[in-house]
């Protein structure tokens, strides 16, 4: 891409990354040029998304705002809503990081918690289970509405904004000039980037590369391996009938590598803080 390398985007897993490439990038350059866009996947899902990814803290009070409506005058006070809202929050996230059909789980969810509370001797429920299984059935209305109320807005959380870009991606990368896309470095990733990924390869918009070591990818006993080798198997991901747009750069660098590896015993955090700052110091 070195004749229009100003014109691609590149999606690397994080921040930190992004900022080494501009530099090993400008190291490579004989002349100067316009930077090429280079986003981390979150900042890349809020460009295309067109959305406002909003802080926990903000996320709280939206979701208050619905749990009043929902509930009325049977409402808990924000301190006891904010006990347990920070959960759900982070439940609705992977509900929508990983496409999961919110109705169903809900449904089943509730369906759980009854035969959990179920008694085989054929007592009434107690006052408290009854509440109890009322909150689990009143979850899908809370996702729904919450959903609904951040969307109208133009506002969501962090997987409601990929769910968002996932659903809408060919449409969304429209809306933008770039020549090509690079997404580089990733390891594991969610369902919806998933289909970003799969979606814009297999348009030909973008190609994929992967970076590895032989250590682990050739042992299926190795856990770290255990995604990219999917990945690799993936003929969606890799579009094996065109090499180009998915390169698998497998190195061999743990093994042979020379390594020093010094093991301090330091328990708690406190002592393994300290040893750091000793280490430092030195």
């Amino acid at each position: 891409h070195a004749e229009h390398i100003s014109d691609i985007c590149i999606i690397l897993p994080n921040r930190r990354a992004g900022l080494f490439l501009k530099k090993h990038i400008s190291k490579r350059l004989a002349q100067p040029i316009w930077c090429p866009d280079i986003f981390s996947s979150e900042d890349f899902i809020k460009k295309i998304s067109g959305v406002e990814i909003l802080d926990p803290t903000s996320l709280l009070f939206e979701l208050y705002n619905v749990y009043k409506k929902e509930k009325g005058k049977e409402a808990e006070s924000f301190d006891e809503f904010s006990k347990w809202a920070g959960f759900l929050i982070n439940d609705f996230n992977d509900i929508d990081s990983y496409m999961a059909d919110a109705s169903q789980l809900f449904s089943n969810l509730g369906d759980i918690k009854a035969i959990e509370n179920w008694s085989l001797d054929g007592n009434n429920l107690t006052d408290f289970q009854k509440e109890y299984l009322k909150f689990w059935d009143s979850l899908g209305s809370f996702y729904k509405s919450f959903r609904q109320a951040l969307e109208n807005n133009k506002k969501a959380y962090q997987g409601l904004a990929y769910r968002i870009a996932a659903d809408h991606i060919e449409e969304k990368i429209a809306e933008h000039q770039w020549e090509h896309i690079l997404f580089a470095g990733f390891n594991a990733i969610n369902t919806c980037e998933e289909k970003i990924i799969n979606t814009l390869v297999n348009s030909g918009k973008a190609e994929v590369i992967w970076d590895s070591d032989m250590y682990y990818m050739n042992n299926p006993q190795q856990e770290a391996g255990k995604f990219l080798r999917k990945h690799k198997q993936n003929s969606m991901a890799l579009n094996k009938a065109d090499d180009k747009r998915s390169i698998f750069i497998e190195e061999n660098l743990l093994s042979s590598d020379a390594k020093k590896i010094t093991i301090i015993g330091a328990a708690r955090n406190i002592l393994q803080a300290k040893t750091a700052g000793d280490i430092i110091k030195k």
